[in-house]
């Protein structure tokens, strides 16, 4: 998936109906299971395209605009950015700490995609897995949450505006959680 931005593609298409395709279509039991395989491969994918140790592909920024004017060729953008901002969402901070690192604040800047903003914002909610703790412990570990994507986006300069503003609704998020 890492390496070829197409069969990522080919794993979208498995799973979602193109937009705006309102024909109505007869699933069979193949196509459900394949779709159930691809969603679950998917979710199982965690090497960022460009990563280093990869076999000779294309880099992050390349990737991701090679998936996106295929997923729009086939009309499947809306649910294919959800899944890019996901494995967006696992990209290590710089090396000065700032997070999203630039090539992904590039990507967020230029694809101006609330899809892939909520795809983003998604694995981060989904990535803390199930938690428990006592009925009196309030919620200390969203505040520390809340507080941890309040201090990434204030490191953002005004060139990052949607970046920015997705870190913010993440903390507020994970603030409102805290109030629960």
């Amino acid at each position: 998936l890492a390496c070829n931005p197409e069969f990522f593609t080919d794993v979208i298409e498995m799973i979602f109906i193109p937009e705006k395709d309102n024909r109505e279509q007869q699933i069979t039991d193949e196509q459900r299971q394949r779709a159930v395989l691809g969603y679950r491969l998917l979710r199982s994918w965690h090497t960022t395209p460009g990563s280093p140790g990869l076999p000779e592909g294309p880099n992050l920024p390349a990737w991701v605009a090679a998936a996106r004017a295929q997923l729009t060729e086939r009309k499947l953008l809306r649910s294919g950015d959800q899944f890019i901002g996901q494995v967006l969402s696992q990209t290590p901070e710089d090396p000065d700490g700032t997070w999203p690192g630039l090539q992904v604040r590039e990507i967020i800047e230029k694809a101006r995609s609330r899809d892939l903003e909520q795809g983003v914002s998604i694995s981060i909610f989904n990535s803390r897995g199930v938690t428990w703790r006592a009925l009196d412990t309030g919620g200390q570990p969203e505040r520390a949450l809340a507080n941890k994507y309040q201090a990434y986006a204030q490191r953002l300069a005004t060139q990052w505006t949607r970046t920015r503003r997705m870190l913010l609704r993440t903390a507020e998020d994970w603030d409102r959680m805290a109030r629960q």
